[in-house]
């Protein structure tokens, strides 16, 4: 695809939307980490299907972000670089802080060294940090190398491949639900099962917000209709109704019920937009969030476990009052450290992206 064709853009109302999209998605990540999914099983379980949220706001941004670079390469260098150098910072960050401050120096181990360069945690039996949720990261760089194939093709054309690459993806998932092929998908200690499911959800964000006639209302409501249906149809099939064994290895009963909220946020866009509206203060502190929506996602695990073993919050569950103070704590923390953490990361990503 030529650079210079007059492409699509995104309108400030819908950055607007994904901004809170984005804003209660990390919420989410922060709340499922301390606890929410847990606290009334199975049912409890089904917030992680908002997860993909995060994947469709990456894929709509990721889109626009292709169609302005001059050209492949930049725009690959550009993305991986936003998202890997953050990271890189913090692992050497906590490294010196463990070696000179805790004193402790790990011994030489080329493989977990080599897990921790290429993000590969879910590989990790002893990881020194917990940054479990690194799994987001991988994945998203898998994305973005496979998607920005499509992306290259005319702009005409992307609906079709849209489409086939949403339907490869929910294929594996269907698969998934019957036979656990997830195994099958490791090259070397890396596994791609994730990032080809999840491309679905990325390309659709892509899709939508580069053809939002094609989704109008009653559009919505009929990808909604199909959604539901397969996920009832598989709740009366499956043995365990609750959400965590589906989400690990994600299948179709978790990612129908996900692209039935997917486009619910779409369709009852106005609605959100004005409920949050009505509580300034809520919508302020989502959109903090997805300001540092990047910073909250790395540093919120560290913070968590500092809480929850240096300040002995452990155990939580039995007391509402000290519940309630971890999760103040955690989230007051992190968005404090998230606001240098930001400021330093984007100084040090514009410096490497820039070459400054």
């Amino acid at each position: 695809m030529s650079m210079q064709e007059i492409v699509p853009q995104i309108t400030k109302s819908d950055r607007d939307y994904l901004d809170l999209l984005r804003g209660m998605s990390i919420t989410r990540v922060v709340l499922v980490h301390l606890g929410l999914s847990w606290f009334l099983p199975p049912y409890s379980e089904y917030v992680h299907t908002f997860m993909p949220l995060l994947f469709f706001v990456s894929g709509a941004v990721s889109y626009f972000s292709f169609l302005r670079s001059k050209n492949l390469l930049l725009y690959l260098y550009k993305r991986i670089a936003s998202i890997y150098v953050p990271y890189a910072f913090l692992i050497i960050v906590l490294f010196l802080f463990r070696c000179i401050y805790l004193g402790y120096i790990p011994k030489p181990n080329i493989m977990l060294f080599f897990d921790y360069l290429t993000l590969n945690f879910g590989e990790m039996k002893n990881a020194t940090f917990p940054l479990g949720q690194v799994w987001f990261l991988h994945s998203l760089i898998v994305i973005v190398l496979l998607s920005s194939l499509i992306f290259m093709t005319k702009i005409g054309n992307h609906k079709f491949f849209f489409s086939i690459i949403m339907l490869i993806s929910i294929g594996l998932s269907a698969i998934q639900f019957f036979i656990n092929i997830h195994p099958f998908f490791y090259l070397t200690r890396h596994n791609f099962y994730h990032p080809l499911v999840y491309i679905g959800f990325f390309l659709f964000g892509s899709w939508y917000y580069s053809n939002k006639e094609t989704f109008n209302g009653k559009i919505l409501l009929y990808l909604m209709g199909i959604s539901l249906f397969v996920f009832l149809t598989l709740f009366i099939l499956t043995q365990n109704i609750g959400m965590n064994i589906h989400a690990t290895k994600p299948d179709l009963y978790y990612v129908s019920l996900s692209y039935f909220f997917v486009c619910f946020v779409l369709f009852f866009r106005d609605s959100i937009i004005k409920l949050n509206k009505r509580m300034p203060g809520l919508t302020t502190f989502f959109l903090f969030m997805s300001k540092h929506s990047y910073s909250v996602f790395l540093l919120h695990s560290l913070v968590l476990w500092y809480v929850h073993n240096e300040l002995g919050l452990s155990n939580v569950m039995a007391s509402p009052e000290k519940a309630a103070l971890k999760i103040v704590l955690v989230i007051l923390i992190t968005c404090i450290f998230a606001m240098p953490y930001s400021y330093m990361a984007n100084y040090l990503r514009n410096k490497v992206i820039f070459l400054k």
